[in-house]
């Protein structure tokens, strides 16, 4: 089945595996109903409404949001998904909303992690924004309360975070 028939028309309106392939650079907006694979570099936004993976030589620098995202590479930037994780020789650095976070041994996160629900996602839409003083404020105000952002490992000590339970 063809791409395209009569006159440019698409007529294949399945969703497939995308796949960067090892060598390959992406930069830019990219949108996708089905399922991702990185081998290759991408720098930019991914909004996938399937499920993402990042391979051993994947590396993605910038905003993404997906279904799911399994991790063997380097992710560094904004992660919003209902599942993360991490494996043994994964890497991600930066915020992640998630409901669901899974950190093997030998994997590691560092930087911020929110739960997903609708009250931590519109506090990470509200940092985004740049309101630096309403983030001080509310750092102090989670200290003074105990409920502020506390420092987490894996057993092996090697993945650290800030979590933040909205």
């Amino acid at each position: 089945m063809g791409l395209f028939g009569k006159g440019g028309e698409e007529t294949s309106k399945q969703s497939g595996t995308t796949i960067v392939a090892e060598g390959t650079r992406f930069f830019g907006e990219l949108t996708l109903d089905g399922t991702l694979h990185i081998d290759g570099t991408i720098e930019g936004t991914i909004e996938c409404h399937g499920d993402v993976s990042v391979g051993r030589t994947g590396y993605f620098e910038g905003t993404l949001k997906a279904n799911r995202l399994m991790v063997s590479g380097h992710v560094q930037g904004r992660v919003e998904c209902e599942s993360l994780e991490i494996v043994s020789t994964g890497r991600v650095y930066g915020e992640i909303a998630s409901e669901r976070f899974v950190i093997e041994p030998g994997g590691q996160f560092i930087g911020e992690s929110l739960t997903r629900d609708k009250q931590a996602v519109a506090a990470l839409s509200y940092k985004q924004q740049g309101d630096e003083a309403g983030s001080v404020d509310a750092d102090r105000d989670e200290a003074a309360t105990g409920s502020g952002p506390s420092l987490v490992s894996s057993d092996d000590g090697t993945a650290h975070a800030k979590a933040r339970n909205g």
